[in-house]
């Protein structure tokens, strides 16, 4: 299964701009960058020192019996200065180094807000959302030759223009340390100002988010905003360190997001941009069209030297669709969305599907493990169908597809062991926990129910996956088999040797089949295909191309398993 933080860097690499920040105290730790919190206990001690009193408890139950109300922040500020001037200047120290912190390179920007500057000179992240009151990410903005866009309070809403349209926009959720009126104490984190709350809101509804730095335990009006937010166009993420707080498990749940254990805030996101840059280095040789694709693979296969640069075609392309395929979030299933995860999927593995049929056809016996490498990318998909059988059901949609792709290329090319090794391939069942045939668990009714595709397509077809396969692959085959009945009936013999395959390994008697059971049946004294292949094995024996230690090791194996097969298909009757 490909790992989170894998899936996050390619989600927010084909969708920039879409995904904003969320950074909490956290992120400032390693830079030596005092909470708020933390601020109002240094002050509440510098007023006792004031008042000529010692602190024998915690600092808050002092203020608490001698002032008989909750430590106010501003109240307390207000009492230890008398000028606006001198409040600045007694909250710089917690914010902005002295000479020795400046040496230590402390209170200046970390990893984390450097990597992060990184990402929006890119144009991955054009909104941070933040409850500190530094100015940590503004500095690494400003040294990358970012100008920030900075909302610290409701007055600032007015004046900027759209979130889209800025670079970057810094909203600081609590304030900034240089206005005195930045948000400290739990009551005063209760609740905001209704038009930075609906700001907010917005942020949360419409873009991605990407929380670091914060555990949700004590934002109250945070919590309630993004539980509030019930729009979740894009995946959410929450990182943690150690052990998730249950209140960040419960926000987890709740916006159907992804936790993401980390080792820390610099290294999560260094990681983060190393796997973006991977991508962008990929991209400046990735093939724009299909046709330019194609054009690479016939010269990469057609020499030995190019062998590393097929192999990096195919999997960059592999890759590309597997982890596309992988990050869809699936809306409430219906044969109308179903229909269009279809065609998403069908065109997200075209220009695939056209490297394999090609490089298979032209390849050599040495280039086989790239082809079966490529298909090894789309056996373990993420769970993202929210518990619906029916998308559960359709993941295995782009392994049962490609099947037919090299399959079907690997008879039209005379490989026969590159077609054992894609029908007789196995994957690790998590169930059994034992390596388990694939095509028992990818066949076309497990992928989608043959009423529920006849009805999506309004059809009535006996087999409509596969006629529904035979249609979509037939322009991908086309320039190699341009006459169509070589097309029906290389196809017809690949489903044959499916359902063969699937009987010599699940024992059964049985079989999924395709349209070549039906035309095998209703083409009134005319023979197929597979009439002519049964005739052929009858003759030749042990060197028939299937029984010659290919598909199987011997007639006696072929003539066994392909007895079960007639006899199930003499039992079966379309209509």
């Amino acid at each position: 299964m490909i790992e989170n933080l894998t899936t996050l860097s390619y989600s927010l690499y084909h969708n920039k701009g879409v995904y904003a920040l969320f950074l909490g105290s956290g992120i400032s730790r390693n830079a030596g960058i005092p909470t708020g919190w933390e601020i109002v206990v240094d002050q509440i001690s510098q007023l006792a020192a004031l008042n000529k009193e010692s602190i024998s408890g915690t600092a808050e139950d002092w203020y608490r019996e001698k002032y008989k109300k909750e430590p106010d922040y501003s109240e307390i500020l207000e009492a230890i200065t008398h000028t606006q001037e001198e409040r600045v200047n007694a909250l710089r120290p917690y914010f902005e180094p002295n000479n020795e912190e400046f040496e230590e390179k402390l209170k200046q920007p970390t990893i984390a807000h450097r990597q992060i500057a990184q990402l929006v000179k890119k144009g991955i992240i054009k909104v941070i959302v933040t409850t500190n009151f530094d100015r940590l990410i503004e500095n690494a903005l400003k040294d990358e030759g970012i100008e920030p866009v900075v909302i610290s309070n409701p007055n600032h809403i007015d004046n900027v223009q759209p979130l889209i349209h800025n670079p970057i926009t810094v909203i600081k959720i609590n304030g900034d340390y240089l206005d005195t009126k930045f948000l400290n104490i739990k009551s005063e984190l209760s609740s905001y100002d209704a038009q930075m709350e609906n700001l907010v809101r917005y942020v949360f509804e419409n873009f991605g988010l990407i929380t670091s730095g914060w555990s949700a335990a004590w934002d109250v009006a945070i919590v309630d905003l993004l539980k509030s937010s019930n729009k979740f166009r894009y995946g959410n993420y929450f990182t943690f360190k150690g052990k998730a707080t249950k209140e960040l498990e419960s926000l987890s749940a709740f916006r159907k997001g992804v936790l993401l254990q980390i080792t820390d805030a610099d290294k999560f996101f260094q990681e983060l941009n190393e796997n973006i840059e991977a991508l962008e280095s990929l991209q400046l040789q990735h093939p724009l069209t299909a046709d330019l694709a194609l054009a690479k693979l016939k010269k990469f296969v057609a020499k030995d030297e190019f062998r590393i640069s097929l192999h990096d075609l195919i999997l960059t392309e592999a890759n590309d669709s597997s982890m596309y395929l992988n990050q869809l979030q699936y809306p409430q299933p219906t044969l109308d969305a179903l229909k269009i995860e279809l065609e998403v999927g069908i065109t997200k593995m075209n220009t695939l599907s056209i490297l394999l049929v090609n490089g298979i056809y032209w390849g050599k016996s040495q280039h086989r493990f790239i082809w079966t490498k490529a298909f090894s990318k789309f056996l373990y998909p993420p769970d993202n169908a929210r518990s619906y059988s029916m998308w559960s059901n359709f993941q295995k949609f782009p392994l049962l597809y490609l099947t037919y792709v090299i399959g079907l290329s690997a008879l039209v090319a005379g490989d026969f062991s590159l077609l054992h090794d894609i029908l007789f391939m196995k994957k690790w069942s998590k169930y059994s926990e034992k390596d388990e045939p694939l095509l028992e668990d990818i066949y076309a009714e497990k992928v989608i129910e043959k009423d529920w595709f006849n009805q999506m397509n309004k059809t009535n077809h006996h087999t409509p996956f596969s006629e529904f396969l035979f249609n979509k692959l037939k322009p991908i085959f086309e320039p190699l088999i341009p006459n169509e009945s070589d097309y029906i009936n290389y196809f017809d013999y690949f489903e044959y040797t499916f359902s063969l395959a699937f009987i010599s390994q699940s024992g059964d008697n049985w079989t999924p089949l395709g349209r070549f059971a039906w035309r095998m049946k209703s083409m009134y004294k005319r023979e197929t295909i597979v009439h002519r292949k049964i005739k052929e094995a009858e003759e030749k024996k042990d060197e028939f191309e299937l029984s010659n230690n290919t598909l199987f090791k011997n007639y006696g194996e072929y003539l066994l398993i392909n007895t079960k097969l007639m006899n199930y298909l003499d039992g079966i009757h379309f209509r």
